[in-house]
């Protein structure tokens, strides 16, 4: 009797499990019977009869029995009936049937029954799957070196899932499950982000400590971890450690940190938790007291953006305010759901937020608010965006714009378009990947790119649609969310980004911390300390002033040299020397983002993270910008309300269309 996974049904929803047992494939948990003809496999072997080819020795027989191995495995099988005599039987990574709405992964058991044909489809699949099959086989046992199988598996996966789109992916059984944080919004462990130090190798450092949990321990970031329960940590690699650290509420686990400035480790005995991870990271009033203006920061859509997001506008009292800004900056989007529960503190009830078309998800699926908003009319909204701001978050945005809700504010958004299914494998895995995509309220999709064979073509200006907001502004598709007030950030500069990447703000932030008491009282970067960071960087032996143009200089002078044109490479000695030199002139150029810079690293090692937030709006020029909107009645009105300009009335109720308004598609 031969065991195996199933997984289908008129919706995908994940694994199921099947035995055979003659009659009918029945697949408990699914919405409808499936017979046995419409199951696709990969290896005939014959059941309940002799000669068939796992005895006959050839190599359809050591296949059949290899996966009869793998199927041994498998655990807690439902029944599958039926009165065939063949079945097919092997290694699947994932089986599709589009047209019977029917997935099969993992270890895949099929049969026809009596002289019933396979559809086309599912007969190309399965030729397909089984020359994987056999490859696999073929350089697992036979290639001249070992092969990590594990490696070769996801390199040949995604080299394959490439050819669709970047964001259809295979994800092991680490990336799953740091995809269930998403989907989850909690773990089991003690609210520490972990990584290798920037300079010293072998070693992993604190980089966050969530307040509520390890913060609270006294664990900060910038803290090199020597041990955990024990075990010294300087060789194994951040995978291994987080394991270590994580575990079942209720339990402990002891560590012992070294910290900048100390002779000995410093003990902590930290308690596991439910971490329940925040998708708000910051909140509170900004500007003046008498503004009566709210700050939100929302970084990610996850299963707690909605509940997070109703929090923050309870504490801020959001029926008392007069305006709000929802910080959507840096924000790379998460779950569909979530998007639409957070959109419906905003819009009006009954309107649509967003709709979804795939050919699993039908033409027009259409997702309306459900609930009235959390947020009244009378409060003026600013949404700051830029170009990280993808997906679940151009949604939001999206809708806000729409409906003439509020104002956005800051640079293009990413425009990503697209919606991802993440469907469950067996052994811990998982597969992302997409199925439709969405459009806002008045039609728009704000996909950028088109992805073909592998290839990747940028939708041009030229072939963007207009359509209409609710107030009558026009509006583009493709190319993301254009703000209705374009205020770019200001760009990282050469400079800065060879001190990030090396580390260098980091690691001054933990020699600062150790040789000053008062941190808490930093609110400003002084000359002083300015001047000190500059020696720090110049005296730094592993520091380099890497550029984006070094790789290309470089190439240019070999080339040159290979060639004998000796005058021409020393030339390039020269461009290389110029370069250098207005590096270190970018310390003057530069100052105020780099300061910015510095002491964001150091306040982090007194401050929480969400105290950090707030403490560095003052300097945000984008936050400012917002705050001048929303102090102005006429501007705020004149942005949204191009023809009239004339300033909204308290209680104005003209901002939510109702059910009497209709977008165009």
């Amino acid at each position: 009797m031969l065991e195996g996974f199933v997984s289908g049904g008129d919706v995908v929803q994940g694994l199921k499990y099947g035995r055979w047992d003659g009659g009918r494939c029945r697949c408990v948990g699914l919405r409808r019977r499936v017979s046995v003809s419409q199951i696709a496999g990969l290896r005939m072997c014959k059941v309940g009869g002799e000669g068939g080819p796992e005895q006959d020795g050839s190599r359809a027989g050591r296949v059949a029995g290899w996966g009869r191995k793998i199927w041994e495995k498998v655990s807690q099988p439902v029944v599958m009936t039926g009165p065939a005599k063949w079945v097919v039987i092997g290694l699947a990574p994932l089986l599709v049937a589009f047209n019977l709405s029917l997935v099969a992964v993992g270890v895949v058991v099929a049969a026809t029954d009596a002289g019933r044909e396979m559809p086309s489809l599912l007969t190309q699949v399965r030729e397909k799957v089984t020359l994987f099959d056999l490859i696999l086989e073929d350089i697992a046992a036979g290639f001249v070196e070992e092969v990590d199988l594990d490696k070769f598996f996801e390199t040949g996966m995604n080299a394959m899932l490439s050819e669709l789109d970047p964001y259809t992916q295979f994800e092991n059984e680490s990336q799953t499950r740091d995809l269930s944080l998403l989907t989850d919004g909690r773990y089991g462990g003690v609210g520490l982000v972990i990584a290798l130090h920037p300079s010293r190798e072998h070693e992993i450092v604190v980089v966050n400590a969530f307040e509520d949990y390890a913060w609270k321990r006294g664990v900060r970031p910038g803290d090199t971890l020597v041990s955990v329960d024990g075990m010294l940590v300087k060789e194994l690699k951040t995978e291994k450690v987080s394991e270590l650290l994580r575990g079942p509420p209720g339990s402990v686990v002891h560590i012992a940190v070294r910290r900048e400035g100390l002779k000995e480790p410093i003990e902590v005995l930290l308690p596991r938790s439910e971490v329940k991870v925040h998708d708000v990271s910051a909140y509170g009033l900004i500007g003046n007291p008498s503004d009566e203006i709210g700050y939100i920061k929302l970084h990610s859509f996850g299963a707690n953006a909605a509940l997070d997001m109703k929090t923050a506008l309870e504490n801020l009292r959001s029926d008392k305010l007069r305006g709000l800004v929802l910080d959507l900056r840096g924000n790379p989007g998460g779950l569909l759901n979530a998007a639409v529960e957070v959109a419906e503190c905003f819009v009006p009830r009954d309107s649509i937020i967003v709709s979804a078309k795939g050919r699993v998800m039908g033409l027009d699926t259409v997702y309306r608010s459900e609930n009235e908003p959390v947020v009244p009319p009378s409060v003026r909204l600013v949404v700051l965006v830029d170009g990280t701001t993808a997906s679940a978050s151009e949604i939001l945005s999206g809708a806000v714009q729409d409906y003439d809700l509020g104002v956005i504010v800051g640079s293009r958004t990413y425009g990503k378009g697209l919606i991802q299914n993440i469907e469950h494998l067996p052994y811990d895995t998982s597969l992302k990947f997409t199925v439709g995509r969405y459009y806002t309220p008045s039609g728009r999709c704000l996909q950028d790119k088109k992805y073909a064979e592998g290839k990747v073509v940028v939708v041009e200006d030229s072939e963007r649609k207009a359509f209409k907001t609710k107030n009558g502004r026009t509006v583009m598709d493709a190319g993301g969310i254009v703000p209705d007030v374009e205020l770019p950030a200001s760009k990282m500069s050469e400079l800065e980004n060879a001190l990030s990447e090396q580390g260098l703000f980091f690691l001054y932030a933990n020699r600062f911390a150790a040789s000053h008491k008062d941190l808490d009282r930093i609110t400003e970067i002084t000359q002083e300390t300015y001047q000190d960071f500059q020696n720090f960087v110049r005296n730094e032996a592993s520091f380099v002033y890497r550029t984006r143009f070094d790789e290309g200089i470089n190439s240019l002078e070999t080339a040159l040299k290979n060639a004998g044109f000796s005058v021409a490479s020393g030339e390039v000695g020269d461009v290389k020397k110029a370069v250098q030199e207005e590096l270190v002139d970018e310390f003057s150029n530069q100052r105020k983002s780099i300061e910015d810079r510095l002491l964001d690293a150091i306040q982090g090692r007194y401050l929480p993270e969400s105290k950090k937030i707030m403490t560095l709006l003052p300097r945000d020029n984008q936050v400012q910008k917002a705050l001048d909107i929303l102090r102005s009645p006429f501007s705020y009105s004149a942005l949204l309300n191009p023809s009239e300009g004339k300033p909204l009335r308290k209680g104005m109720s003209s901002l939510f269309p109702g059910d009497n308004f209709r977008f165009r598609n």
